[in-house]
């Protein structure tokens, strides 16, 4: 993956450099904390925030959540519906859900990423159809 971003070579839609991607990342990491790790390289959940309270620092952990955000975006849009569907199951009825999904409706809508927008609101608009989810 390093060597992937250090020559712009990403092998991802819609990204066409490295700033772009961290920029993607720190929006994607809303939906992503808690969640299991989906590329399989460690037990526990993921913890993208390098910095958050009552957690060690740990680079390891961090470079897995970029991991992580390279593997949502690697097959797209599956992978990024996979974790989508993740995320609601994840957190539904808990005090974070909203919260973190208006963080990531902020991030897409006030971005460059209209790819991701155009998806993410045709996941939401699925499962309202299918009475799975409400837009509250």
């Amino acid at each position: 993956m390093y060597e992937a971003l250090l020559n712009q070579n990403l092998i991802l839609p819609n990204i066409d450099s490295f700033s772009e991607y961290l920029k993607l990342a720190y929006g994607s990491f809303h939906l992503l904390i808690g969640a299991k790790h989906f590329i399989g390289m460690k037990e526990g959940v993921i913890i993208a925030f390098y910095n958050q309270s009552n957690h060690r620092k740990n680079g390891y952990d961090e470079a897995l959540a970029y991991a992580n955000v390279y593997w949502m975006y690697k097959n797209f849009p599956y992978n990024f519906y996979f974790v989508l569907n993740d995320f609601i199951s994840r957190n539904k009825g808990s005090r974070n859900f909203y919260p973190r999904l208006k963080k990531f409706e902020f991030f897409v809508q006030s971005s460059e990423f209209i790819w991701l927008e155009r998806a993410y609101r045709s996941f939401l608009l699925q499962k309202c159809e299918e009475g799975t989810y409400s837009l509250k």
